[in-house]
């Protein structure tokens, strides 16, 4: 019997252009688009997915510049 994973929602916070307080995105079964206007987190949310799935060290290896760091 074949089993299989599927990731239901990616929580984020932190992580470039979001900031502390948490948002979650929820994905469809099958097919989830990522549609929004510039600077809404539509890469921020595919590099933090890279970070926990990229197939290379480096696509995983986290960097300073990975983090929000609000602008005081």
């Amino acid at each position: 019997m074949k089993q299989t994973m599927r990731i239901e929602s990616v929580t984020l916070s932190g992580l470039r252009s979001f900031g502390p307080n948490p948002v979650t995105v929820d994905l469809a079964n099958d097919l989830t688009t990522i549609v929004g206007p510039n600077a809404s987190g539509k890469t921020a949310l595919l590099q933090g997915l890279s970070k926990l799935f990229g197939v290379t060290r480096d696509q995983r290896t986290v960097q300073r510049s990975d983090f929000h760091l609000s602008r005081r």
